[in-house]
């Protein structure tokens, strides 16, 4: 059986606690903020792919590669680096900070 990733399980628990009428309100409150909260961050991994999808054509791709202290991201043109290789402590990170450089130049 495959476990369950730690966010989806994480909303599961929320989703329970605001389904039970008896729990404090303050309580239920808390439970809505945080599956809003996992809701935008679903939101943002899903820009961070689309943007990825658009980055790879038939020339162009970006590469990720894990490092010691995190990741890195290289646009590439037919398989060569094109400019520098933007570093991120988290592969999210790597995205972002790809995403940012190419919406400056």
């Amino acid at each position: 059986m495959t476990p369950i990733p730690k966010e989806i399980a994480e909303a599961l628990d929320v989703l329970a606690v605001m389904a039970h009428e008896k729990a404090p309100l303050w309580r239920r409150r808390q439970a809505r903020a945080r599956v809003e909260q996992l809701f935008a961050e679903l939101a943002r991994d899903k820009e961070r792919i689309d943007w990825i999808e658009q980055q790879h054509t038939l020339h162009k791709a970006v590469e990720f590669l894990y490092v010691v202290d995190g990741y890195q991201a290289q646009p590439t043109c037919d398989g060569d680096p094109v400019g520098d290789a933007l570093h991120g402590e988290t592969l999210r990170g790597a995205i972002d900070a790809a995403r940012s450089a190419g919406s400056e130049g």
